[in-house]
């Protein structure tokens, strides 16, 4: 049928012509089960026409988004439940995955959070127990995900924090130039609460 584009009925020595493009796919290596004797070469020659690779999910993280924006309400529909989105603490969770399951995992993990969760914006307590280690807090307060920035600055106010408000003192602690610690204490300007910034470039 692949090569001559036709079939013969059975019972009939007439030939069929068939007009119809055939495709197939494989998470298998053909080349190393050829090699092993288990894929006829013949075939897969037939069939290797135009080949398209599909990279895993974990090699194509920027369309996790596009996922789960379908997925959401799809599954919010099913469970009549209103929920319309995931927040970005869940969200970076589910981009720290490998997704060894590719899409079909993935797909389950959302379809897992909306069935349990009781809100609108999924969150990290709906998340399954082999995710939610990706988003548990560090020491520090510190979460896997965060920005860099954001986790920069967590890092010189707790050093602030612990020296005292001395920025001298944080700057060693730190072994950065004083001049990266900007620090202004309570009542020296309209914000009364501990400042701090690192400036760009530090890291």
């Amino acid at each position: 049928v692949i090569e001559e584009r036709e079939i013969t009925r059975v019972g009939s020595n007439t030939g069929v012509p068939v007009d119809v493009r055939l495709v197939s796919a494989t998470n298998r290596d053909l080349q190393a089960l050829l090699a092993q004797g288990r894929f006829r070469e013949d075939l897969l020659f037939r069939l290797k026409v135009v080949s398209v690779r599909l990279p895993p999910l974990r090699e194509r993280k920027e369309e996790l988004s596009l996922f789960i924006e379908r997925f959401i309400p799809e599954f919010a529909q099913g469970f009549r439940k209103k929920v319309t989105s995931i927040s970005p603490v869940a969200r970076k969770a589910l981009f720290r995955h490998d997704w060894p399951g590719n899409i079909r995992e993935l797909k389950n993990a959302i379809e897992s959070m909306v069935a349990v969760t009781r809100d609108e914006v999924l969150d990290v307590d709906d998340l399954p127990d082999y995710l939610a280690a990706r988003a548990a807090p560090l020491p520090g307060g510190m979460v896997p995900g965060m920005s860099l920035r954001e986790a920069q600055r967590q890092l010189v106010q707790g050093t602030l924090d612990m020296a005292h408000g001395d920025a001298s003192e944080a700057a060693r602690i730190l072994e950065i130039p004083e001049a990266s610690v900007r620090w202004r204490s309570p009542g020296s300007g309209a914000d009364c609460r501990v400042v701090t910034e690192i400036l760009p470039g530090l890291v």
